[in-house]
């Protein structure tokens, strides 16, 4: 990489505290080690702080002070926030570019990591835009679907944007296929886990609980599945307990359900935690009931920390469970698969085991930073 190379990574709201924010922190964290000069640009800021720790090199910069949701409430609206989508991306590009300008000298190049489908509607002299894309479009259309017409219209539009971007990275091969039409340069380019722990508990001192973890701000995350899943197998294991860590407007339903199935004393739900690494290695088994499921950082996190992964077949999952080996993938809404699978793990603790070491091994051989860093050096490279 250039000396002369600085680096942006652009976000919706870098505060939310989702899988993709940490995907960005562990980026910038990463890039900050190895080149100094990182920066961040959050378009929005809908939480005070930051959920995640982050390098005292890294510069966070906020285009807007508050969420999108308190100050932008028309785009909530499909049909104006249709209309209103070059307009608005219009401010919002000469914003970015204003914090560009601030922070680099004339002999710099900019490279701008876009970890949004939101994208600059033109081009800066010395700029490099680069699409990163943390989901698969394909599965993004199916997830749209279940909404209005008009909101698959405004995806199709949002998505005509990265015609303006230089070079596009994807997660896996299966992806590369889908930006061929773009006619620019494509790189495979997995997300990471940030920490991984020198080691980890014995399987023996592990207790028997299944934990899940994710937002409750729509039903993608499929909680409720997981909860119903849950009450059909309890029976037959009442040893057991669900944990499911996460916060959002769904929160008191999933909760409503559990009273009503009466599982209280299986089943508990509690709030995000920005230190996960405890309730990863005091787990056995970590349950994915998504409807749609990009790649998920927490379902890797868990994995590197010894444990056996379930999930439905859906993008992220099955580029990073190995069916058999160190989990189980079921048919999307296969409900009875679900639970012989589920089943099979809870009641062989020696297959939890083998499991839970195969896919730490294997998240360290194919996500660990050292192995992804090396590649976007190698892109840095060729800039």
């Amino acid at each position: 990489m250039k000396n002369d190379i600085v680096l942006f990574l652009f976000i919706k709201d870098i505060t939310l505290g989702g899988g993709a924010e940490r995907v960005v922190v562990n980026m910038a964290n990463e890039f900050a080690e190895i080149y100094g000069r990182v920066h961040i640009i959050s378009k929005y800021r809908k939480n005070p702080e930051i959920k995640y720790a982050l390098n005292p090199l890294v510069m966070v910069h906020y285009l807007k002070p508050k969420s999108k949701y308190d100050t932008w409430r028309w785009q909530d609206n499909p049909v104006t926030r249709l209309m209103g989508t070059w307009i608005y991306s219009l401010g919002f590009t000469r914003n970015m570019y204003r914090i560009v300008e601030e922070y680099t000298q004339p002999q710099d190049t900019a490279v701008i990591l876009l970890n949004s489908y939101e994208i600059p509607l033109y081009h800066k002299r010395h700029t490099v835009l680069v699409g990163v894309d943390h989901c698969s479009f394909p599965y993004m259309v199916d997830a749209y679907r279940r909404q209005s017409w008009l909101r698959q219209i405004y995806s199709y539009f949002e998505r005509l944007l990265p015609r303006n971007i230089d070079i596009v990275t994807c997660l896996t091969d299966a992806q590369l296929n889908e930006w061929k039409s773009l006619n620019r340069p494509v790189y495979v380019m997995p997300n990471f886990v940030g920490e991984i722990p020198y080691r980890i508990p014995t399987y023996a001192s592990r207790k028997k609980i299944i934990l899940s973890m994710g937002r409750m701000w729509d039903d993608i995350k499929g909680f409720d599945r997981l909860i119903n899943i849950f009450s059909k197998v309890v029976a037959q294991f009442p040893d057991w307990k669900l944990r499911i860590l996460g916060e959002g407007v769904l929160k008191e339903e999933y909760e409503k359900m559990i009273d009503e199935k009466d599982l209280r004393a299986y089943v508990e739900i509690l709030d995000f935690t920005q230190n996960p690494l405890y309730e990863y290695q005091m787990a056995s088994i970590y349950a994915v009931c998504s409807r749609f499921e990009g790649f998920s950082m927490v379902l890797a996190e868990a994995m590197v920390n010894g444990l056996p992964a379930i999930s439905y077949k859906t993008f992220g999952p099955n580029s990073i469970i190995k069916d058999s080996v160190t989990g189980y993938l079921v048919s999307n809404g296969d409900e009875k698969s679900y639970c012989e699978r589920l089943i099979q793990m809870m009641e062989d603790c020696d297959l939890r085991e083998q499991m839970g070491k195969d896919a730490r091994e294997d998240i360290i051989s194919r996500f660990s930073p050292s192995v992804v860093v090396k590649r976007w050096i190698d892109l840095f490279d060729k800039i």
